[in-house]
């Protein structure tokens, strides 16, 4: 029944952010439109992989594991908080936001250091991060664990690539922010 219940849980959950994530992506992209709109491999992969969140949600395992009700409880903390990280970021970046596959910067886009921004400088990778890995949790699957090992050093990697174009666009101000926040964990990381 608690399995039951986290998994419906994590559905609405991942449902919600992909419904939230679609529809703000078209106001930022009608109000700030982008450069280029491209569908490259790293978007067909986000895509691919909140896909198979939503499987493994519904009850379609990959590399399942015995079911761990103290795992699924931390797995449900995680997309929870992981959900409202996300939330709180996109709603700071606002229109300001491109999908990061798409690694670009938008005509007018301006240099986002409030609100979660103050203390991270990449909180929806952070947010996502904590969503999948807790959704995986609640499915009951090693892929949670398999993302830790790949999905951090992606994620440090598209972070540090962005991290080189935003300093080329915004020189100084992105510098002397670098300084004063960290990359995706407050006051550690």
């Amino acid at each position: 029944m608690i399995d039951l219940c986290l998994r419906t849980l994590g559905l609405l959950f991942v449902l919600f952010i992909i419904l939230y994530w679609y529809f703000t992506e078209k106001h930022a992209d009608k109000v700030k439109p982008k450069e280029k709109n491209t569908k490259s491999l790293k978007r067909i992969a986000t895509d691919a992989l909140w896909f198979i969140v939503l499987l493994q949600l519904t009850g379609i395992s990959i590399l399942p594991f015995s079911q761990n009700i103290y795992l699924q409880i931390f797995g449900a903390i995680c997309l929870v908080l992981g959900t409202g990280v996300c939330i709180v970021a996109r709603q700071a970046i606002g229109t300001n936001w491109t999908h990061g596959a798409e690694f670009q910067v938008k005509k007018h886009q301006t240099l986002v250091t409030h609100s979660i921004y103050k203390y991270i400088r990449h909180p929806i990778y952070t947010g996502f991060f904590l969503v999948v890995f807790g959704a995986e949790l609640i499915a009951n699957s090693y892929l949670a664990f398999l993302l830790l090992v790949i999905l951090v050093p992606l994620m440090a990697y598209q972070t540090q690539q962005e991290e080189r174009m935003l300093t080329r666009h915004f020189g100084e101000a992105y510098k002397s922010y670098m300084k004063r926040s960290k990359m995706f964990v407050p006051y550690f990381w």
